[in-house]
């Protein structure tokens, strides 16, 4: 049985990187200051265990608003990805949208900035999907 090399792609920037990992990823995680339009398919809120921040050997049970992307910077994606919302301050941005229904029907352009502590998000309705 003969074994294939396998192909090499270089990659020619961190940020290039970056698309690719998201690419292949089930998951969406943003980027920090780096704006982007999403749509989403569906969402739920859930409560699970997750690492703690500070002792990552010790679980503790969240709140987590689970919302599904569809589209990405208006590609269409094959498959949705899930983005597992932890952050208060996050979910709290997108409590109304998914309340009246609009989290499905509309663009939203997300960003997050900062880091740590200091770490803020914006969130803006752009329109109709």
């Amino acid at each position: 049985m003969e074994v294939k090399e396998a192909e090499v792609i270089d990659l020619n920037s961190w940020e290039e990187a970056d698309r690719r990992d998201m690419e292949m990823s089930r998951f969406f995680k943003p980027q920090i200051n780096i704006p982007y339009t999403l749509t989403f398919s569906a969402w739920k809120l859930t409560q699970r265990k997750v690492p703690d921040f500070k002792d990552k050997t010790k679980m503790n049970d969240r709140v987590v608003l689970e919302l599904q992307v569809d589209n990405i910077n208006g590609k269409k994606l094959a498959e949705a990805k899930e983005w597992g919302i932890l952050p208060m301050k996050l979910r709290q941005l997108f409590r109304i949208p998914c309340m009246n229904g609009n989290i499905t029907k509309k663009k939203y352009q997300v960003m997050v900035s900062g880091e740590g502590a200091n770490k803020q998000y914006s969130l803006s309705e752009l329109g109709d999907k």
